[in-house]
C-alpha cells in the first residue's frame, strides 16, 4: 500500500508540474513577445526574420543565464553538455526524411515561397536557441525533478516510454496554439500541432539520449531549414 501511494504521489507530482510547466512557458512566451514589441519601437525598419531573430536570441539570453546558474549551483541537468553524437545522427535522420517527404507533399498541394537569406538565417540559426532551453531542457528536468526519477518506463521489459520526452511535445505542439486576447481568440491548425507533436517526440528523444541541448538546437535548426528551403526550390520550377 505505502509503495502504491509514492507511485500516485508520483504521478500527482508530475502532473502538477506539467500544469505549472505550461503557464510558465505562456508568461514567458508572452514576455518575449512584448519585449519584441519594445524593441521594435526603437529599432526600426528590420524584416520579420530579422524581428524573429532579435525575439529568439531574447528567449535564449533569458533562458539561458538562470537555467545554467542552477545547473552550476544544484546540479540539475538542462543539458549543456557537449553529449554523444551517435543518437543525434540517427535523429537527425529520421526528422529530415519525415520532413522531407512531408514538404513535397505540401509543395505538390501548391506550397512554395520566394527565396528569402534572412529567412533561411533565422531557421538555422535562431529558430532553435531559446525555444529548445523553453521546451525541451526546462520541462524535462523539471518532470525529472517532480517524479523524482528518471520518466521513463519500461513496457513488456522491450519499449521504453519517456513520459517526460511524451509531456514537452505535448508543451510544445500547444506552444503552436494562436491565442490573443484583444479581442480574445483561439486558432490552430491540427496538422501543424501533429508535426510539432512528432517533431518534438523526436527531438526530445535525442536530448534523453545524448544528453545535450545543444545538439537539439543544431537539429531544430537543420529541420527548420528543410522546411523552408524545399518551398523555395518549387517557387523557381
Amino acid at each position: 500500500m505505502e509503495k502504491s501511494n509514492k507511485n500516485f504521489n508520483k504521478w500527482v507530482r508530475l502532473g502538477i508540474a506539467f500544469v505549472l510547466v505550461l503557464l510558465f512557458q505562456f508568461v514567458y512566451t508572452k514576455s518575449c513577445h512584448y519585449i519584441l514589441i519594445l524593441i521594435s519601437k526603437i529599432i526600426k525598419g528590420l524584416t520579420n526574420d530579422e524581428y524573429l531573430m532579435i525575439h529568439h536570441l531574447i528567449m535564449f539570453i533569458i533562458a539561458f543565464i538562470p537555467t545554467f546558474i542552477i545547473s552550476y549551483k544544484k546540479k540539475m541537468n538542462f543539458g549543456y553538455h557537449k553529449g554523444t553524437l551517435k543518437p543525434f545522427l540517427i535523429c537527425l535522420g529520421i526528422l529530415s526524411t519525415y520532413e522531407i517527404i512531408i514538404t513535397i507533399i505540401q509543395v505538390l498541394f501548391g506550397l512554395s515561397s520566394e527565396f528569402r537569406l534572412d529567412t533561411i538565417i533565422f531557421q538555422l540559426l535562431f529558430s532553435g536557441l531559446g525555444e529548445e532551453i523553453l521546451y525541451r531542457s526546462i520541462p524535462i528536468a523539471i518532470f525529472i525533478y517532480a517524479f523524482k526519477g528518471d520518466t521513463s518506463i519500461k513496457i513488456k521489459e522491450k519499449f521504453d516510454l519517456d513520459f517526460g520526452v511524451l509531456l514537452s511535445a505535448v508543451l510544445f505542439a500547444i506552444a503552436h496554439i494562436n491565442i490573443n486576447f484583444s479581442p480574445f481568440s483561439v486558432s490552430a491548425y491540427w496538422l501543424q500541432l501533429l508535426n510539432c507533436f512528432i517533431t518534438g517526440i523526436v527531438i526530445g528523444c535525442c536530448y534523453k539520449k545524448s544528453n545535450s541541448i545543444w545538439q537539439c538546437m543544431i537539429l531544430h535548426g537543420a529541420v527548420n531549414l528543410i522546411i523552408v528551403i524545399i518551398p523555395m526550390i518549387a517557387y523557381f520550377l
